[in-house]
């Protein structure tokens, strides 16, 4: 129900045949309102498109809805396993993203830097371009009509549709957790984000955090600002999972408050009490839930410095220094349009492909 055309034929159930989880608790059958199975009364305020990516022409099996394939270095294509990296390019109502002819340059490059680090490590690499979730949720049907006049109306379904773009994130995380490729572990990663040493494995050293945490999911927080509350706070750009049967869980639960709303789900499939506060922004949703035991028993939060640094000054020397510390560089919010030059120009040239290519060519 919470798919636009419903479930896609290749989605996987939670649980695999002969599959016994360590959940406990069963999880809780959704009580959707009839409203579910009608078509949205909101019409989006944009048209996705494919425009201006680099997809190749090839679909394996387990590419899933219009998920486009950016390129899969695994050493045994064909195995299963491995590492995915995983991003979302929607075109917004904003148009930040691009539109119906074109991408801008900042995600081109950023695109391009991330290929290329996913075929020096050995990693596939897709993007979705086109929303699988219904927007928006049945209980956001009639979220701005309480506005007062037609530019805060428009305004309001903007910022609806960005939050809800943002869901997409844990809605692909959990159809690649469950594919039948099997693979290890799913990096849903921001497409603003980017990994800057080609030649080092950052994944590899994000397998070892977690395995010598004894944790499946690997998070990050906002220690680059500088401020008490940017330790404990995570930023939403690095999502880093085992496929577990906690990982599965956990992203289905958040998704499943999300679409019920502001009150949640009464019975997570991970144990403990109700799970609410993921009506809003999944990054809110996250913070909400990180005090829940079962969160810190299987989630490890490592230093965004390292690992999702935003841009500042002293980021950006960091990059031209190569300064191996410095793993994942997060271009946020209006720190976009640097992307270009600092992926680019310069003595490093991350895309791998020259000023001619696709993440540098003008």
């Amino acid at each position: 129900p919470r798919h636009r055309e419903g479930p896609h034929p290749s989605d996987r159930c939670f649980q695999a045949l002969g599959e016994t989880p360590k959940v406990t608790q069963a999880p809780e059958p959704r009580p959707l309102p009839p409203t579910t199975v009608a078509p949205s009364s909101v019409t989006s305020p944009s048209k996705p498109s494919a425009a201006g990516l680099p997809i190749l022409a090839e679909r394996p099996p387990w590419l899933l809805h219009d998920d486009g394939l950016v390129i899969d270095a695994r050493k045994e294509m064909g195995a299963g396993g491995g590492i995915l990296i995983a991003s979302t390019v929607l075109v917004d109502g904003r148009h930040e993203w691009g539109g119906a002819a074109k991408r801008p340059g900042w995600l081109r490059a950023a695109l391009a830097t991330n290929r290329n680090h996913a075929k020096h490590q050995g990693h596939a690499m897709v993007v979705r371009w086109k929303p699988t979730l219904r927007y928006p949720p049945p209980w956001q049907e009639k979220e701005c009509d309480r506005k007062e006049n037609k530019r805060e109306i428009e305004n309001c379904w903007l910022n609806v549709e960005r939050e809800n773009f943002n869901w997409e994130k844990h809605e692909m995380m959990i159809n690649y957790l469950n594919s039948p490729e099997k693979f290890t572990h799913v990096f849903v990663l921001d497409a603003d984000a980017v990994l800057v040493q080609p030649d080092h494995d950052t994944v590899q050293d994000m397998i070892k955090e977690l395995e010598d945490a004894g944790k499946d999911l690997f998070l990050t927080n906002e220690d680059w600002i500088g401020d008490v509350s940017s330790l404990t706070r995570i930023n939403g750009g690095v999502l880093f999972a085992k496929n577990t049967p906690f990982t599965r869980a956990l992203f289905e639960d958040m998704l499943d408050s999300h679409w019920l709303g502001p009150d949640g789900i009464s019975k997570p499939r991970i144990g403990g009490g109700r799970m609410a506060g993921c009506a809003s922004n999944e990054q809110l949703c996250l913070d909400g839930v990180r005090h829940r035991k079962e969160f810190k028993d299987k989630v490890l939060i490592k230093g965004g410095l390292t690992y999702n640094c935003g841009t500042n000054d002293k980021s950006m020397k960091r990059l031209q220094a190569a300064d191996p510390t410095l793993q994942i560089l997060h271009f946020m919010g209006g720190s976009k349009s640097a992307a270009t030059r600092a992926l680019c120009q310069g003595d490093r040239k991350l895309t791998g492909e020259g000023n001619r290519g696709y993440g540098c060519a003008a």
